[in-house]
């Protein structure tokens, strides 16, 4: 019989941690034009990234994101795909994202 702790074990391949600071963050079409996407930025892992966005993506589309703060002011360009979308109660949206390239240990340190 499976207990109420062994449904909650953390399966993810790596830990989410919150932004530290000021994280600017912008999220485009795959092409990288259109308007910024990108509302907040809820948490970062080295392999994927969750966010709040005005205008929903679908799944499975092909995304550019933009990452700077003020410890690593060099702007952080990364692919990712849309993994999941769920919708909140303000017309906004939140997202996955799985980044087609890690983060380096590096580049999490400065931006978690």
């Amino acid at each position: 019989m499976s207990t109420p702790e062994s449904s909650r074990v953390n399966r993810r391949g790596s830990i989410r941690k919150k932004p530290r600071g000021k994280v600017t963050v912008e999220m485009y079409s795959n092409i990288g034009l259109g308007p910024n996407l990108a509302h907040v930025l809820w948490d970062l892992s080295q392999t994927g990234a969750c966010l709040i966005c005005n205008a929903g993506p679908r799944v499975r589309d092909d995304i550019e994101l933009f990452l700077s703060s003020t410890s690593f002011p060099r702007r952080l360009k990364l692919k990712a795909e849309v993994v999941w979308v769920q919708e909140l109660d303000n017309q906004m949206v939140s997202v996955g994202l799985r980044f087609s390239r890690g983060l380096t240990y590096m580049e999490l340190q400065n931006l978690t």
